[in-house]
């Protein structure tokens, strides 16, 4: 076997030192812009409309987070519920955001308490709707007259006992989550206003939403199925897209989104790993590499092929 010179070796591992101190830089990850958002900027509804009866709905076009909001009135009915299907959020979650999300909105409430605000995915075709709910009976975190944010997770890969134990609720129909994330009709704001006893005919309350936003989310880094585990599963996606060309971010193992999954998303997830599990990723078998790069790998490791290849391109 040819051998490689100390020289090469050594300045190897300095570049990958370099790339693996990028690496580790580049896991501090600001907060991503929305993949789809509603603002009401635009003076209108959009497309939400309140339902029941003793209810109706505008936007104000000012007093918003900032500016428009969806404001919504109610008389003697203590639930409240605005459905959204305006078109931004509603069709296959996973064709149209990825696998792993989080949807949030701002939420206000004027002239009463809260007890629970609750958010709904509708799919009509099956009848069938998953809820997320946050109760504040016990601890209202919901100023009067002022906003709140509050989010949810959303995972277009989960089974329905992973959408359970993350919050989700079945409420209606025999659609599984899978179903119903392949084809959101439509989304409900619903909100539970509480004064002492129901109000009587006549008396009112406000409450209202702003900024309905679906964000990329990969909540465990290095969690690329979105279950909220760092494991061999993910490390079998990343691996089965080893050197492709791609373009479905994390959820393909391509953890710093530049279209291919490459020795940087390796580096990446196997830091993960060990920041996850523990111990030093010995159970990460590697990864397949062209045999050139595998004669470096075992004459002096990674790093002196990183010296070779630029060399080689010079």
């Amino acid at each position: 076997m040819k051998r490689i010179p100390v020289a090469v070796c050594l300045r190897g591992w300095l570049a990958f030192a370099l790339i693996v101190g990028l690496v580790a830089s580049a896991s501090v990850v600001q907060a991503s812009p929305p993949l789809a958002i509603e603002t009401w900027s635009d003076g209108t509804t959009a497309g939400w409309d309140s339902v029941g009866s003793n209810l109706f709905s505008d936007n104000p076009g000012s007093g918003g987070n900032p500016g428009g909001w969806l404001r919504g009135v109610r008389g003697a009915n203590p639930i409240f519920q605005m459905d959204g299907s305006d078109g931004i959020f509603n069709g296959n979650y996973g064709t149209m955001y990825g696998t792993s999300l989080t949807i949030g909105y701002d939420v206000r409430v004027e002239d009463g308490g809260i007890s629970i605000i609750r958010m709904e995915l509708r799919n009509p075709a099956a009848t069938t709707d998953w809820r997320y709910e946050w109760n504040f009976s016990a601890n209202p975190l919901v100023p009067a007259n002022g906003w709140t944010s509050l989010s949810a997770p959303i995972n277009t890969a989960w089974s329905d006992a992973q959408a359970f134990a993350n919050g989700w609720t079945e409420v209606a129909g025999s659609g599984t989550w899978a179903s119903v994330l392949a084809d959101v009709g439509s989304l409900s704001y619903l909100v539970t206003i509480t004064q002492g006893a129901p109000p009587p005919v006549g008396s009112t309350a406000v409450t209202g939403i702003d900024n309905f936003a679906i964000y990329a989310s990969n909540l465990v880094p290095g969690d690329i199925n979105g279950d909220g585990q760092v494991n061999l599963t993910d490390y079998g996606i990343l691996k089965s897209y080893w050197l492709q060309t791609v373009s479905g971010g994390v959820s393909v193992g391509d953890l710093n989104n530049d279209n291919t999954v490459n020795i940087i998303d390796f580096a990446t997830f196997k830091q993960d790993y060990i920041a996850f599990n523990g111990g030093n990723g010995s159970d990460l078998v590697a990864v397949p590499e062209p045999s050139a790069m595998t004669m470096l790998l075992s004459a002096c490791g990674l790093p002196a092929w990183l010296i070779m290849r630029r060399r080689k391109s010079s």
